[in-house]
C-alpha cells in the first residue's frame, strides 16, 4: 500500500477497473458466452448465433464469432 491511505486501498486509481486485479487471476464470466456463441455461428450460422445473443444490431455479433488463429490457417490450407 505505498502512497495510497488505508482508507483508498481497495478503491481503484482513475483510469483503472475496481476488478482488473481480479480479471488477471481469473476468467470473466464471458468467456463461456463467446465460447458458446462462436459454437453456435459454426454450427447454425452468425444469424442464429446473433439471435440466441439477443443483440438487436449485427455489430455486436462480431465480437463473438471471430476465428481463431488455427482456424484461419486451416482454412488457407483447404483452399490449396
Amino acid at each position: 500500500m505505498k502512497g495510497r491511505s488505508r482508507r483508498h486501498a481497495g478503491r481503484a486509481r482513475p483510469g483503472q477497473h475496481a476488478s482488473s486485479d481480479r480479471r488477471e487471476n481469473c476468467p470473466s464470466a464471458h468467456v463461456p458466452r463467446h465460447t458458446m456463441l462462436r459454437w453456435a455461428a459454426e454450427k447454425n450460422g452468425v444469424q442464429f448465433a446473433m439471435e440466441l445473443s439477443g443483440h438487436s444490431n449485427s455489430n455486436y455479433i462480431w465480437r463473438y464469432v471471430k476465428p481463431s488463429d488455427e482456424q484461419k490457417e486451416r482454412a488457407v490450407e483447404e483452399l490449396f
